[in-house]
């Protein structure tokens, strides 16, 4: 059985034929220098603001799509509730400048942790200031590279505030602070979009955590199943025809369709896709033409073949 496998792989090889990617950027970099291209192709013909008056102007622009893309008004409580600040335990005090573990109120009943880097010298006169997100780092705002960061920039004069985003840090649950994108709980029980997301994000909870038998809030339910809290997931089989014709569902689902891809667009955006629109876009193309690969992997193959004494496919 070692052996088909080999075989049977190469052998498909042969039979297609395959171009190798014309560029030999590694693999592990390829989305990265795609999304750097693109970037740079949408931002080619922007320019800084040269007054005060543009600077403004440009603030509020980016204000006003900034919450719209995180939701709008329905995402953000038409008062914002009280920060509510609060200082635990004493000040850590270090070569430079402090430390003050604090947290606050980002939304009714919810507080985030935090640690605030004081340069000495902006006790007596203001400073400039700087908001840390500890990003995909395992410890969260305790961890040793983050930590560096926030100390760096308070010695150069900063005052820095480093949060604990939620499910990270000191807002994980179950374990210690070695969550990497943290459990998101306190995230999945969040009201956002008002009462219709609050029932949505706890029915979603239900299906794929509480009936999967491993819901995220195992460690705080005391639920009797104690398995460790995952990723889950949930598939539910149901005949359309028992709730209406299909031939109307099919209609009315093209019909949203349509709706969907009908909404203006960003500057740019040429067209919507609706899900698996991209991808069937791609299997026709690779069916039709050729399948890229990576020169790397095109020689792991090449090697794989030569092992098996098998001629390698030709390139077109």
């Amino acid at each position: 059985m070692s052996r088909v496998a080999p075989l049977a792989l190469v052998a498909l090889v042969v039979a297609v034929p395959f171009t190798p990617a014309a560029d030999e950027i590694p693999p592990a970099k390829q989305y990265q220098a795609f999304v750097l291209k693109q970037a740079a192709e949408l931002r080619k013909n922007d320019k800084a603001p040269a007054t005060a008056d543009e600077w403004a102007k440009q603030e509020d622009a980016l204000r006003k799509q900034l919450f719209a893309a995180w939701g709008g008004e329905a995402c953000f409580l038409p008062k914002p509730c009280d920060l509510d600040p609060k200082q635990h335990g004493e000040t850590l005090k270090r070569d430079g400048y402090t430390v003050e573990k604090i947290t606050f109120q980002t939304r009714p009943g919810v507080r985030m942790t935090a640690n605030l880097y004081v340069p000495d010298a902006a006790k007596k006169k203001p400073a400039p200031a700087i908001l840390q997100v500890h990003g995909h780092w395992r410890g969260a705002k305790q961890d040793p590279v983050v930590q560096s960061r926030c100390i760096g920039a308070a010695k150069l004069g900063f005052v820095v505030l480093c949060v604990d985003a939620f499910g990270a840090g000191e807002r994980g649950i179950g374990t210690a602070l070695g969550e990497y994108h943290g459990e998101m709980t306190a995230a999945t029980l969040l009201p956002l979009g008002g009462p219709k997301g609050s029932g949505l994000s706890l029915l979603f909870e239900c299906l794929t955590g509480v009936l999967a038998g491993t819901p995220l809030l195992t460690a705080r339910a005391g639920l009797t199943d104690r398995r460790p809290a995952q990723q889950n997931a949930l598939v539910i089989a149901f005949n359309v025809a028992n709730f209406r014709p299909l031939a109307d569902y099919r209609r009315d689902v093209g019909l949203l369709g349509q709706l969907v891809k009908g909404l203006p667009r960003q500057k740019g955006v040429e067209d919507l896709l609706l899900p698996g629109e991209r991808g069937g876009r791609e299997l026709r193309l690779r069916r039709s033409k050729d399948i890229p690969l990576a020169v790397k992997l095109w020689r792991e193959l090449g090697e794989i073949a030569q092992s098996l004494d098998v001629p390698p496919a030709a390139l077109t």
